[in-house]
């Protein structure tokens, strides 16, 4: 497969073009739409950067996968010192004029294994984002879906995962839901809807699961799976106190906004790192459904 990059100031698309040699895809999909119609825009990664050298992106050889998993990774590499908000996040466009329904994204994972060594940070590794058109439009006013790992000394300095519902409406911060996973007992116990412990697996290839549905009746869930095994599985409309302020959204959606970009992949991070520090991650057999595959791990029948 090719990369071809379409610059602009401070950024640019970088579109994945031809066929995958070992499962036979063809990129880019456009203009077919994930939920059907028409995309929005090609699939592809956009790089948002205050020097192009800040991270660097390329497809590699990794023989360390385990069997049966494509050795043709995409390497992303953090190089220069963060600056909000620099990114690599590769977006599919949905059709927003489409009904929407349940989105499943599961992927293979390597990280470098010094991550706790960089201080406090934050990592996103998949998300979705609505347009905001109901409350102005613009990118302070998305609402979004996602999983990530956070480090910080509330998480008792430990890297954890998080999965959370939050967004920008009409250019207030809400965060409607947020669940800290635990990574083992000797960190603590389990929160609400977590369903089994989630250790965060550093220096050796791990599989991630991530599906949701936040416009199901009232009934929205998110879930999540590491390794085969699922660690996070909840639904509907609950308290939630952020910052001193309560909301009742849970995951069902906050507003009636379309999803208009989802994030099956993303190097965005404000970890530490520098030219002679970097920090790598790969990522391979990068899989988006609008349902469940049979090759799924074992989810809740009534999530659909």
């Amino acid at each position: 497969m090719n990369i071809g990059a379409r610059t602009y100031n401070g950024g640019g698309w970088t579109d994945i073009v031809g066929t995958d040699l070992v499962y036979g895809n063809t990129s880019p999909r456009y203009p077919a739409g994930i939920w059907g119609g028409k995309a929005g825009a090609i699939d592809s990664l956009q790089m948002i950067w205050n020097s192009p050298s800040d991270e660097t992106r390329q497809i590699v050889t990794d023989n360390s996968v385990p069997a049966g998993v494509s050795n043709k990774v995409f390497k992303s590499t953090f190089v220069n010192p963060y600056v909000a908000p620099t990114q690599d996040s590769f977006q599919i466009f949905p059709d927003v004029n489409q009904p929407q329904g349940m989105l499943y994204i599961s992927k293979w994972i390597w990280l470098q294994p010094d991550l706790a060594s960089r201080g406090g940070f934050w990592f996103m590794f998949m998300e979705t984002k609505t347009n905001g058109a109901s409350v102005g439009g613009g990118n302070l006013n998305t609402e979004r879906f996602g999983v990530g790992l956070v480090m910080a000394v509330w998480t008792k300095n430990q890297i954890i995962w998080q999965v959370s519902h939050d967004g920008w409406i009409n250019q207030v911060y809400k965060n409607y839901a947020q669940a800290l996973l635990s990574p083992s007992s000797s960190f603590g116990s389990m929160v609400a809807g977590q369903t089994n412990y989630a250790p965060v697996p550093l220096g050796q290839w791990f599989h991630i699961e991530f599906a949701m549905n936040r416009s199901m009746n009232g009934t929205g869930w998110i879930w999540a799976a590491i390794n085969g095994v699922q660690v996070f599985a909840q639904s509907g409309a609950f308290n939630f106190t952020w910052n001193g302020v309560t909301q009742y959204v849970g995951w069902n959606k906050a507003t009636q906004d379309p999803i208009d970009r989802i994030f099956p992949f993303a190097a965005y991070s404000n970890l530490m790192r520098s030219p002679t520090n970097t920090y790598s991650t790969e990522q391979t057999n990068i899989e988006v459904w609008t349902y469940w595959p049979s090759t799924s791990s074992p989810h809740p029948t009534e999530f659909n």
